[in-house]
């Protein structure tokens, strides 16, 4: 195999694995040995983006190269089917971005793995969603900002028919709001992450946090990871804990007022030993107080790292005196003085030496 570089195949591999896959297409453009080289190592990594319908779609059908990753954007109806048909036995991962077509059509891309579509006509979705469509789909991403088509009864007919999917992430509105229904009874799957968004100018409904709280029971015992944006609350965040067995991993990121609730009427916090990434936080004007944090950090007795909105000296006290395994705290803002104070507490009484903060903004 020619090589880029006088050096062994497998170092030369462990340098290009440090270029992404934009360039690695100009790289291949340096001599016909360092294209040859990338072509028959990353085929798999090369992107293949056609923006427009100015792009000469013979020199795309044409090419040596053996794409498996595609975007394709503000395309044509034609010209998105044809890419679509010419590749569909070997793409892998796709993402379809701001595209319409007003026909309903049949393909199978037996060979996808990873789905993203982004605004999206309901018709591109229902092209994926049909049964049988997809059969080995392990991540779908639906971003739809705009909420021009509401699409929840496909989507639901493809979860159910759909055993693969291990991933899903979805960016809903009200008008494709799959949780307007209570999904969980009919509805079971072997998801390892969730990532569930609501427009931020959406206000939920009672039933839709109701139904959200459903299906985490429901589906809790496989979920690994779990990101919620503006799609719960704190007392839903409290009635699902106990449903989910094996998350590790769990972002909650709230705009909801509702953080003053009464703990009696809920179930006790029990531990969670495979728990370890945490971060609450509260957007807008809203602040979450120790008192909201404290039953989620103690009942997670091996978390190794905790991510909040703004970090203070009560919460730094309480984590070093109650949480030994505690190894990081990321946070947007600081109090004053905190990490002088959490010094002062190491010097002091020798607690918590190994935790270390970090400020990201």
């Amino acid at each position: 195999m020619a090589k880029p570089f006088n050096l062994p195949s497998e170092l030369c591999e462990i340098i290009f694995k440090y270029i992404n896959s934009c360039d690695l297409l100009n790289c291949c453009l340096v001599s016909r040995s360092w294209k040859m080289f990338i072509e028959s190592t990353f085929s798999k990594q090369l992107l293949l983006t056609i923006r427009g319908d100015k792009i000469d779609l013979n020199d795309v059908f044409n090419s040596e190269r053996h794409y498996q990753r595609f975007k394709l954007c503000q395309l044509s109806e034609n010209r998105l089917l044809e890419i679509l048909k010419f590749f569909s036995t070997s793409i892998m991962e796709l993402e379809i971005e701001d595209c319409r077509i007003d026909r309903e059509c049949d393909m199978n891309f037996d060979c996808l793995r990873e789905l993203t579509l982004t605004d999206c006509s309901t018709t591109v979705i229902r092209l994926f969603t049909k049964a049988n469509t997809c059969v080995n789909l392990k991540t779908l991403n639906i971003f739809q900002p705009h909420g021009r088509c509401p699409f929840r009864n496909d989507i639901l007919t493809f979860f159910k028919s759909n055993r693969s999917l291990e991933e899903i992430n979805l960016n809903l509105n009200e008008s494709c709001n799959i949780f307007s229904k209570d999904i969980s009874k009919d509805l079971k799957m072997n998801l390892k992450s969730v990532f569930l968004s609501f427009k931020s100018d959406c206000e939920l409904q009672t039933t839709t946090l109701v139904n959200i709280e459903n299906f985490f029971r429901s589906q809790g015992e496989t979920i690994q990871t779990i990101s919620l944006i503006n799609s719960a609350n704190l007392p839903l965040l409290h009635r699902i804990w106990n449903s989910l067995k094996v998350v590790k991993r769990l972002y909650f990121f709230s705009s909801d007022p509702f953080f003053d609730y009464d703990t009696s009427t809920l179930e006790l916090l029990e531990n969670n030993s495979n728990l370890l990434e945490l971060e609450l936080h509260a957007l807008g004007p809203f602040t979450l107080e120790l008192k909201d944090l404290t039953p989620f950090i103690l009942s997670s007795n091996n978390l190794k790292a905790l991510g909040v909105w703004t970090l203070r000296k009560d919460l730094i006290e309480f984590v070093a005196y109650n949480h030994s395994k505690l190894k990081f705290i990321s946070c947007a803002t600081m109090e004053r003085d905190c990490e002088n104070y959490y010094n002062d507490l190491k010097s002091k009484f020798g607690i918590n030496d190994k935790l270390h903060l970090h400020q990201y903004l």
